[in-house]
């Protein structure tokens, strides 16, 4: 009975999670991109906050309805200094490049 209650638990706490994932993030308004990453099912840019300073990571993730909705904001509180940190084009996400 007891391993039975325990899946239970863990089966809501994953739909609770699904559910409200991305729901009142507060995306910062100044950041600079210094890197990004994939999987088979989310992107994540690694940023740095301007405002404060701070190593984010923004994760997006595909659903069934919505590509790459932005479902997690990853505060690392690693401090760096935007003005020498260095920064790389990742090839594994696609991006689109600019013109000059």
């Amino acid at each position: 009975m007891k391993k039975y209650l325990f899946i239970i638990i863990i089966i809501f706490i994953l739909l609770f999670n699904i559910l409200t994932a991305g729901k009142n993030l507060k995306l910062p308004k100044n950041i600079k991109v210094i890197s990004q990453s994939c999987t088979m099912v989310a992107l994540y840019i690694n940023s740095i906050d301007l405002e404060n300073n701070e190593l984010i990571v923004l994760e997006f993730c595909t659903g069934f309805a919505e590509n790459y909705k932005l479902v997690n904001i990853i505060r690392t509180g690693i401090k760096v200094d935007p003005k020498t940190q260095m920064s790389f084009q990742g090839k594994d996400a696609p991006f689109q490049q600019q013109k000059l």
